[in-house]
């Protein structure tokens, strides 16, 4: 077992992370949903990059990439959230690393899905 996973497990089981879906469902609505509503996304938070949103399968996605062109190679970003929270900051920085340190460009679903109908979230259709 390495040095960081031993301090990412500390830092899960301290921050009682795995606990939240052990919850009622109506908790765990509302969480999500102050989780979304505090979400806001902004293109200019990626200055000296190309930032985009793009359609996939019906899915809104950021596209992040160092330069005008697309690179050769892509990653696709997954974050935690259990399918029913948006990215965060550290997600963000994490995607802008990728970019730098790989040459690739990288791809984020922005879910829950329901982002693509309105600035809130409907998670219902979700859960």
């Amino acid at each position: 077992m390495s040095i960081t996973y031993s301090v990412v497990a500390t830092i899960v089981r301290l921050l009682n992370i795995k606990k939240l879906f052990r919850m009622p469902r109506k908790k765990i609505i509302a969480f999500a949903t102050k989780q979304c509503n505090k979400f806001k996304f902004d293109l200019n938070r990626f200055k000296g990059y190309n930032c985009s949103i793009e359609e996939v399968g019906g899915f809104s996605c950021i596209k992040l990439q160092a330069g005008p062109k697309p690179a050769t190679k892509a990653v696709l970003q997954l974050y935690g959230g259990g399918y029913i929270t948006p990215p965060d900051s550290r997600d963000f920085k994490l995607a802008k690393r990728i970019v730098d340190q790989t040459g690739s460009d990288v791809w984020l679903f922005l879910y829950p899905p329901s982002y693509r109908a309105s600035p809130g979230c409907d998670l219902r259709a979700v859960l």
